[in-house]
């Protein structure tokens, strides 16, 4: 049986009227888009929209450590599986025994092992947990599951590794378009940070980003169209400057780094 992976985007579930996924997946919902909704509870009923066609034959994947998403799962009218890195769960994935553990509808568990992941990041931990339940669901047998978990070195833009010169390690995450995304990259990091940041103005809040940016960035660089805003909330919790290009804030970071 052949089956198709969807990424679908809170744009196009505004639009949709009889789109039914076999599994939908919810990982978590912080603000965003709020140049385009009047406020974030239009943004999470529009990202609600992936659950309205499913009926009980269906599984829906969600996040149990995040009361936005959590909260949906007294909502559904599918099989709802869990997954979270807090707790157990009656259904779904959890974290055990260094590992994460997958128990089923039917109460039987399965161990994947984490030792050798390629990738980093609580919130990547998130994303496995939610990607072993729905192949589980699926019918992947556990040994080519944990063989690929092992293989798997990301995605691009995605909190990905670039390079490393000199012993410092350059990652792009350019795909850290929102706060939350921001923050979960931020708090992967053991070693200080030099960050840059900015670009288009989502209008979201910058304040969960204060004890991150204290405890983990030794500097920032800001460019576009947010940079001032960001420097409002931020600027004054490490050494930060405003740069117009790409190119001056690579410039400023690696001297910093050196």
């Amino acid at each position: 049986e052949d089956w198709g992976v969807a990424e679908i985007s809170s744009f196009q579930l505004e639009g949709t009227a009889q789109f039914r996924p076999r599994i939908s997946v919810l990982l978590n919902i912080t603000e965003d888009h709020l140049d385009r909704y009047p406020d974030f509870p239009g943004y999470l009923q529009a990202k609600g929209k992936i659950f309205q066609n499913q009926g009980k034959e269906d599984y829906s994947l969600i996040n149990a450590d995040d009361p936005l998403t959590f909260q949906f799962a007294h909502r559904v009218k599918s099989q709802v599986i869990l997954f979270s890195a807090q707790r157990p769960v009656p259904a779904g994935c959890f974290l055990e025994g260094g590992g994460i553990i997958y128990q089923g509808l039917d109460g039987l568990r399965e161990y994947f092992g984490l030792t050798r992941l390629k990738i980093r990041g609580a919130h990547n931990l998130d994303n496995l947990m939610a990607a072993v339940a729905a192949c589980k669901i699926c019918g992947c047998p556990r040994e080519p599951l944990q063989q690929v978990m092992e293989e798997f070195a990301g995605l691009e833009h995605r909190l990905e590794w670039v390079r490393e010169i000199r012993g410092i390690n350059f990652f792009n995450d350019s795909k850290g378009t929102n706060v939350g995304s921001v923050a979960k990259s931020l708090a992967g990091f053991r070693e200080p940070v030099l960050l840059i940041a900015g670009g288009r103005d989502k209008g979201g809040d910058y304040g969960p980003l204060k004890k991150l940016v204290t405890e983990h960035v030794k500097g920032m660089a800001l460019i576009g169209e947010a940079k001032e805003r960001i420097f409002a909330a931020l600027g004054d919790l490490t050494e930060t400057v405003k740069v117009e290009t790409l190119e001056e804030a690579i410039e400023w970071t690696w001297s910093k780094a050196v």
